[in-house]
């Protein structure tokens, strides 16, 4: 999905992460839902799990409160699904 862009923020060793969803991939009001998985599969925590207006939506995630590890953020934007992965 090109229209999503996965950006840390801050200090190397930061614990937040922004998420730009850009507006090629939101064309019109679809559902959305993202969240973040640890490597059990098990959900730590959704962002956004709601229908969205067409257009750019930005949402910041600080993860200072898990521990240190491998985590996995998946974006489902109506039939598209798209898993990547970070190290905090």
């Amino acid at each position: 999905m090109q229209g999503f862009r996965f950006k840390e923020q801050g200090k190397e060793k930061s614990n937040h992460t922004q998420f730009s969803i850009s507006k090629s991939k939101i064309s019109s009001a679809t559902f959305v839902n993202l969240e973040i998985y640890n490597p059990l599969g098990q959900e730590v925590k959704r962002l956004i799990g709601q229908r969205l207006k067409a257009g750019v939506h930005q949402y910041q995630f600080d993860g200072s409160d898990l521990p240190s590890g491998v985590y996995y953020y998946r974006l489902v934007i109506g039939e598209h699904n798209q898993v990547l992965k970070c190290c905090y």
